[in-house]
Parts: structure tokens; C-alpha cells; sequence
């Protein structure tokens, strides 16, 4: 179904998994150690000292994100969402 980015206040990007979050809020109890935790694929803390202020797929290579805030990264979540 696809995946859901977010940039935070505190610098920090965080990826989730639609279908991951349509069946977690199908659950009436959520565990905490389960990994796939709100459909939450990976949180990447610390990318900018301020907030992110932009964040976009790439409609042609969807698997590359480019982020804004201080300056601007292109993440590639390909290979390893959790080490992009």
C-alpha cells in the first residue's frame, strides 16, 4: 500500500508502513516490542540540529526521499530503511 514519511521538530525522520498501521489500529492491544509497533518502519534520529522543514518522494525513483532543514539530504530506503 505504500510508506508514510515524516519530518520532525526535533530532527528526526520517521518511515511507516500503511498496511502496517490499517492492521495495528485493527488490534485492540498493541505491544510495544513488536517491530512493526503503528505500522513504524524506522525512525532516523538526529539528521538536522533544527526541525525538518521539507520532505518529498521522488515521483520518478520513489525509493529516494529528499529531506530539508538545515541543508539538504537525499535519502535512498531501497536496500535498508533503517540505514538509508
Amino acid at each position: 500500500m505504500g510508506v508514510i514519511a515524516g519530518g520532525l521538530t526535533d530532527g528526526s525522520c520517521v518511515f511507516w508502513d500503511v498496511a502496517g498501521m490499517i492492521e495495528s489500529s485493527s488490534r485492540s492491544a498493541y505491544n510495544q516490542e513488536d517491530v512493526n509497533y503503528h505500522g513504524c518502519l524506522s525512525i532516523i534520529d538526529g539528521l538536522f540540529d533544527g526541525p525538518i522543514t521539507t520532505l518529498e518522494f521522488n515521483p520518478f525513483k520513489p525509493n529516494l526521499v529528499a529531506v530539508g532543514g538545515s541543508e539538504v539530504l537525499v535519502l535512498n530506503i531501497e536496500k535498508d530503511i533503517e540505514q538509508p
